[in-house]
């Protein structure tokens, strides 16, 4: 979020773009492979993002601080690398804090208007350290139950730790802000991401556990995944908790209403990732080896799509809808006036005309993406896309399903 993102904010100005589609924001850890879609908390930020260069201008960092920057690969990132650089500076930022350095009333401010999710969250990491990075269901049965009297203790005893974790929550925002203002002084949006599911091993779960499917011993019942397709003969099995619709509709949508407003603190418009469980979810028994067990369960999208209207009525909600859709999903989007995605990529095949994706194909209420948001990468540096492209560094438009003569033909209309 320090001047390179400043930057590239100049670069999609001066190219005459208008948006800027990121990856979900949230914290990310070496355990899931560093996915934003497997996080601790789908309200918090994620503290690696924060700018050193920037803390230095808050006189939280001396220059100094900075001299001995590891050399970090210029393809990739190497986040164990990255986590253990800024560990020491973040402490170091903090430990100024505490000294009287920085933003205090801000902070105090921050934290009173985050009280929801904020200490529960910041917490939740210092136990997670506190126990080796053991999975919440395995700690202690009074800290697991969140019995108050067994977490008064705790967060007596962590105390300095809880504060850091509120502390980088803090200057994440107080960083992220000013950036998504000079975005906006130049005509640009942002369009956030939001999974549609959150991890078991979250602070959303431990604290909220009334809202997810989880058995009296706080398991999950049933988890989330997709059918076999063509990309699995076995589907997806991702393991995420499913919702207590129930309980959900009892509370009116609010933690949905909330998460919504947290994300749209940071964004102009939020995609939902795999809108489709919104409306139907495939429910797979929990300890299934694979998703092929599993049966589609309706979700009540409509119910909880006009509490998000009443509350944002401009509806500024992006369906991701690629992969099959089904009539019942088509529908919603369009009760609501729900923009779905199209991917550019996925464009330039012999069908065009059949081809959804490609732009002479498009509807109204369509959002274009030149990409998807993850493309795997194999070892030779390729990125394959399953019975399409392989994009390399050179050679985008080879592969099988994709002509070069019609991506140039269809290219040259667009412009």
């Amino acid at each position: 979020m320090g001047p390179a993102a400043y930057r590239f904010a100049d670069f999609l100005a001066r190219a005459r773009q208008k948006y800027w589609q990121i990856l979900p924001l949230n914290p990310t850890s070496t355990g899931h492979d560093n996915s934003p879609y497997n996080s601790f908390s789908a309200f918090a930020a994620n503290p690696l993002l924060i700018s050193p260069e920037l803390l230095v201008r808050e006189g939280l960092l001396n220059q100094e601080d900075l001299a001995s920057v590891p050399e970090f690969p210029e393809d990739s990132v190497d986040y164990t690398k990255v986590e253990r650089f800024k560990k020491v500076l973040f402490t170091h930022a903090c430990e100024q804090f505490r000294h009287g350095r920085g933003d205090h009333a801000g902070y105090d401010r921050f934290c009173r208007e985050n009280a929801g999710w904020l200490s529960d969250f910041a917490l939740f990491v210092a136990l997670h350290r506190k126990f080796h990075d053991r999975t919440w269901a395995d700690w202690p049965e009074e800290i697991r139950y969140c019995r108050p009297d067994a977490l008064d203790v705790e967060r007596t005893e962590l105390a300095k730790e809880i504060e850091q974790e509120q502390f980088l929550q803090f200057q994440f925002q107080s960083q992220w802000l000013p950036l998504r203002a000079y975005c906006s002084e130049q005509g640009i949006r942002i369009i956030g991401d939001m999974p549609i599911y959150v991890d078991y091993d979250s602070a959303d779960v431990w604290t909220h556990p009334e809202l997810f499917r989880l058995d009296t011993g706080l398991r999950p019942v049933v988890v989330a995944g997709v059918p076999p397709d063509y990309f699995s003969a076995t589907g997806q099995l991702w393991r995420n908790p499913l919702y207590a619709w129930d309980e959900h509709r009892r509370t009116g949508f609010s933690w949905w209403i909330r998460r919504l407003e947290r994300a749209l603190t940071f964004s102009d418009y939020v995609r939902i990732d795999h809108f489709r469980g919104l409306v139907a979810c495939w429910e797979v028994p929990a300890g299934a080896d694979t998703a092929i067990r599993g049966q589609w369960v309706p979700a009540p999208a409509e119910e909880l799509l006009s509490a998000v209207k009443v509350r944002f009525p401009k509806m500024p909600v992006i369906a991701e809808d690629l992969g099959i859709i089904t009539p019942d999903v088509r529908e919603i989007m369009t009760k609501f006036n729900l923009p779905g995605m199209r991917v550019l990529l996925f464009a330039f095949t012999d069908d065009l005309a059949g081809n959804p994706h490609a732009p002479i194909t498009f509807r109204k209420m369509s959002s274009c993406t030149p990409v998807p948001m993850i493309i795997p990468r194999y070892g030779d540096g390729s990125r394959q896309l399953p019975g399409r492209l392989i994009v390399s560094g050179s050679d985008s438009t080879s592969g099988p399903g994709c002509r070069p003569e019609i991506c140039r033909k269809h290219l040259s209309g667009l412009r």
